[in-house]
């Protein structure tokens, strides 16, 4: 059962110096469909923080140039439940440089394995990956 609070989390557009974009694969909510990674925010961290700690849980990297982009609200429903998040969006590149030369690659999120690709920005403004929520 889910707790009925906002969540405050945060998604970073990493991008590749070709212009790509990092999505990684959802598991059991929003299964089949692409998010930015990112996360919630932890008592005491700032959105910036939390950015940072979540590339190096996720991807195994730190962040450089980070740089924020805009605040959004998501209200959506899953498994018939109402969910309502603040999300602080920053773009940055990863200072593993190694992982743009990798098309697909294997990440970890708080015990959960999931795919990441690098995708252009297009595909996610035109539909072929969309972003969940929605």
């Amino acid at each position: 059962m889910y707790d009925k609070q906002v969540r405050v989390g945060v998604g970073v557009f990493v991008r590749t110096p070709a212009g790509y974009v990092l999505l990684k694969r959802k598991g059991s909510h929003g299964e089949g469909e692409w998010s930015l990674p990112g996360g919630h925010l932890e008592f005491g961290e700032t959105a910036e923080e939390t950015v940072r700690r979540e590339m190096r849980e996720e991807v195994g990297s730190e962040i450089e140039n980070l740089r924020f982009l805009q605040v959004i609200e998501n209200i959506f429903d899953i498994e018939g439940e109402r969910r309502h998040e603040i999300v602080f969006l920053f773009t940055g590149t990863l200072a593993r440089k190694e992982l743009f030369l990798h098309e697909r690659f294997h990440v970890l999120d708080a015990g959960y394995e999931f795919d990441a690709v690098w995708v252009p920005i297009e595909h996610i403004l035109t539909g072929p990956k969309p972003l969940y929520p929605k």
